[in-house]
Order: structure tokens, then C-alpha cells, then sequence
């Protein structure tokens, strides 16, 4: 028997003559058929899916080499440009299959525009979080800082200058950051002479 196909053996025993009995023998000497699935080309944005189908009339398919996908993710998790996607497929009989898939991954302005509106959305409460704290730093910052400008601006304001004492003689001092004279004191000695 060299035939492909299944085929069915006849035979006697040897105890008992009378009975005739069948074997099936199955002659398997074609590989599986294997149909790949996908796209030839996707822009980033896409998700990419790539799928086979075996089939093997004779033996059947050993394993189920095409049960999941053999690629699903997003396309700008490859390679920009040439790609390629391979399944091998057995049969029962030992007999396999190579098939290889190539598809290529390109970049658009509309499909970088999509990924990159889709990251931010993702992203958009930590980095709503992060400006608003900023924003809060910055304007407490400003906000310190322009009291201390008022403080500065009072202490000038008060420092500017000091009369001394309350009679005829007075004496305009200018206090500075070492301190300043005391008035009474300094009307003293001037009166004093």
C-alpha cells in the first residue's frame, strides 16, 4: 500500500479461520495545510493580530499550534518597517509545515497624534496631580515671598527714620541693619553737650 488516504486491512486468524477481521491503516505522505491571517501593513496606532488555520485530512494535527494568535499586541511595540511572523505546523505522521507572515509597521502623523492623545489619557490624573502641585508650590512660593517683600517694605517703612527725644534739639537717625541709637539716650548727650 503506498496510496495516501486510509485504508482498510483484512486478516484471519490463525486459531480461528472463520473469522475475518479489518485493520484501518492510515498512509499519510502530504505535510498540513497552514493559512496565515494579517494584515500586510499597520500604522502604529493599530493593534496588530496575526492567525493561522491547520488542517491535515490523513493523521490530523499534532498539538494546537494555532489555538491563540500567533501575534497580538500594538503595533508601535515593534519595529518600525519589516516585520515577519512564523508558525510551524506537524502532522501526526511527522510531516510539517513552515509558513512565515511579513507585514510591516509604519508611522503616520495621524497615527503618532492617536498614541501619543492615547498615553495621556492614561496618563492625564498623575500628570493633572503633578501640575497642580506644582502650580500649589509656585503660589505658595509667591505668596511667601510677597510677604516678605511687604515685611521688607514695612521695615524700611518703620526704620526710615526715628526722631530723638521730644524737645527743641532732634536728630534724624537712620537705622540700619546693626541697629540703631536710642533716642532718648542720644538726646541725652546731645543736651548734655
Amino acid at each position: 500500500m503506498s496510496q495516501e488516504g486510509t485504508h482498510q486491512l483484512l486478516y484471519r486468524s490463525s486459531v480461528k479461520a472463520e473469522e475475518l477481521n479489518s485493520l484501518e491503516v492510515k498512509i499519510d505522505i502530504t505535510a498540513p495545510e497552514v493559512e496565515v491571517t494579517g494584515n500586510a501593513s499597520y500604522t502604529i496606532d493599530q493593534e496588530v493580530v496575526i492567525s493561522c488555520k491547520a488542517t491535515d485530512v490523513v493523521s490530523s494535527v499534532y498539538g494546537t499550534p494555532c489555538d491563540q494568535p500567533l501575534v497580538q499586541v500594538m503595533a508601535y511595540t515593534l519595529a518600525s518597517g519589516e516585520n515577519t511572523s512564523t508558525v510551524t505546523v506537524e502532522d501526526m505522521a511527522g510531516h510539517q509545515t513552515t509558513v512565515t507572515h511579513t507585514f510591516t509597521v509604519t508611522v503616520t502623523f495621524d497615527s503618532l497624534k492617536a498614541v501619543t492623545n492615547a498615553f495621556m489619557q492614561e496618563t492625564g490624573a498623575k500628570r493633572v496631580g503633578y501640575r497642580r502641585s506644582i502650580a500649589e508650590s509656585k503660589a505658595g512660593s509667591g505668596e511667601s515671598c510677597g510677604r516678605q517683600r511687604k515685611n521688607r517694605r514695612g521695615e524700611e517703612h518703620d526704620s526710615r527714620l526715628y526722631q530723638a527725644g521730644h524737645g527743641s534739639n532732634r536728630e534724624i537717625l537712620h537705622a540700619g541693619t546693626s541697629g540703631y541709637s536710642d533716642p532718648l539716650g542720644t538726646n541725652r548727650n546731645l543736651d548734655g553737650g
